[in-house]
């Protein structure tokens, strides 16, 4: 297995966001800072 806790890390990610969907919550997962500055900068603010 290439990366085994990268690849865990990204498991129980998806997970949470799945259980805050199911909760009505709106989600974005961002690949990197960057996009998550983006994601802020647009959505929120």
């Amino acid at each position: 297995m290439d990366q085994p806790v990268e690849m865990y890390w990204k498991i129980k990610l998806n997970e949470t966001k799945e259980q805050l969907e199911a909760n009505n919550f709106e989600v974005t997962i961002a690949d990197g800072i960057s996009d998550a500055k983006t994601i802020v900068l647009e959505k929120l603010i």
